[in-house]
């Protein structure tokens, strides 16, 4: 499910291998030139309503292709979010947490997210395709008032955030929003794509296709990808070092073992004519 996602979205980046060793999980993933929402997401300088909607547009443009798929990513957050360099977009990353909807092989109830961007249900470890919409709802908040999750009051009665008064918000949108973050699951948009709809009515949604199923990885065969390219990267390394060190050998022997230079004809009559002099002075004074 991992290499199908990147195989088939360019937002989203290629898996390249996997693999379990010591007890830990590793993904190997393709570099992505850009840097991460919290570079753009900064406390105590709140962003303006027409920059927040686009950019609640672009998460939820790529959250809406791994929802219509019923994957929920469960840890979106600033930091998860990047915006590529070469072309402005965003990319959404670190899915070593995603879960299928309804995989019956998934029965443990395991909190998996981050706090304040994490709602109820999913800490309790049952997550739902509206988790992910909390979560966007959050950074959406997020960059309006310029304060953080853990920041914000919550209604003691409701649980419901209370922001509106901290940022320069219209009603609709923070109408959208509120509904985003709702305290029961039930009550949010129960996709990305019903998110993007609130936002932006007269959007075309695309239909994704059925994931492509790409050749089958194993942890052991993307273990041992890994592990050829770490080994190949050392050798490339020991190799530049044997060429800079047998270099540095045969300037320092070049220099040692070259001839001196011989004085020239004059360079020896001057200096006899110098010795000549010095010792009829010192006799003299004798």
């Amino acid at each position: 499910m991992l290499y199908q996602l990147g195989n088939n979205h360019k937002q989203i980046p290629t898996l390249l291998a996997h693999f379990h060793e010591d007890g830990d999980f590793y993904l190997v993933q393709e570099f992505i030139d850009g840097y991460d929402l919290t570079q753009e997401i900064i406390p105590g300088k709140p962003l303006s309503e027409d920059v927040v909607l686009n950019l609640l547009k672009d998460i939820l443009e790529v959250l809406d292709f791994v929802h219509q798929h019923q994957i929920i990513h469960r840890d979106i957050k600033p930091q998860n979010i990047m915006r590529r360099n070469c072309d402005r977009k965003i990319i959404l990353i670190d899915f070593g947490s995603i879960k299928k909807v309804g995989n019956p092989g998934n029965t443990l109830t395991v909190s998996v997210g981050t706090p304040g961007y994490m709602p109820t249900e999913q800490a309790k470890g049952k997550p739902k395709l509206s988790s992910d919409i909390y979560a966007v709802g959050m950074i959406g908040i997020q960059a309006l008032t310029g304060l953080k999750p853990e920041e914000l009051p919550e209604d003691p009665d409701t649980g419901q955030l209370i922001w509106r008064h901290k940022a320069k918000v219209s009603d609709w949108l923070a109408d959208v929003l509120d509904r985003m973050i709702s305290e029961r699951h039930n009550q949010r948009y129960q996709s990305a794509g019903e998110a993007l709809q609130a936002l932006i009515p007269d959007i075309t949604l695309p239909k994704y296709s059925e994931l492509s199923v790409p050749n089958e990885h194993t942890d052991e065969d993307s273990l041992v990808v890994y592990r050829k390219f770490m080994l190949l990267l050392g050798l490339g390394f020991g190799v530049i070092t044997s060429v800079l060190l047998i270099a540095l050998i045969y300037t320092f022997l070049s220099t040692s073992l070259s001839p001196q230079k011989q004085p020239t004809p004059s360079q020896t009559f001057i200096e006899n004519f110098n010795n000549r002099s010095s010792s009829h002075i010192d006799m003299s004074v004798g």
